[in-house]
C-alpha cells in the first residue's frame, strides 16, 4: 500500500508540473481558462485513470481473494510508475 501511496504522490506531482508548464508556454494568466492543450490532458488522464482501474481489476480477477488490496495496490502502483514516466517524458519534451 505504501508502493501505492508514493506511486500516487508522484504521478500527481509530474501531471501537475505538466500542466503548470503547459500553462506557463501558453501564457495563460491565473484564474483564466485553460488552454486546449491542458484541458485534452486531463480528459486524458480521467481516461487513463478509468483504463488503469478497470485493467488491475480484470488482471487480477480471480487471485485476489480475501486479501484483494495487496494485490490490486501492487498493479496500480505499477500503471502508475508508468504513467509518472510517460508525463515526465512529455514534460522534457516540452523544455
Amino acid at each position: 500500500m505504501l508502493h501505492l501511496a508514493r506511486s500516487d504522490v508522484m504521478l500527481d506531482r509530474t501531471y501537475q508540473s505538466l500542466i503548470a508548464d503547459m500553462k506557463r508556454a501558453s501564457g495563460t494568466p491565473a484564474g483564466a481558462k485553460e488552454p486546449a492543450s491542458v484541458e485534452q490532458l486531463r480528459v486524458s488522464q480521467r481516461a487513463w485513470l478509468v483504463y488503469r482501474d478497470t485493467e488491475c481489476r480484470r488482471r487480477n480477477r480471480g487471485k485476489e481473494g480475501p486479501l484483494w488490496a495487496p494485490v490490486r495496490a501492487q498493479c496500480l502502483g505499477e500503471f502508475s510508475g508508468q504513467r509518472t514516466e510517460e508525463l515526465a517524458q512529455a514534460l522534457r519534451e516540452r523544455r
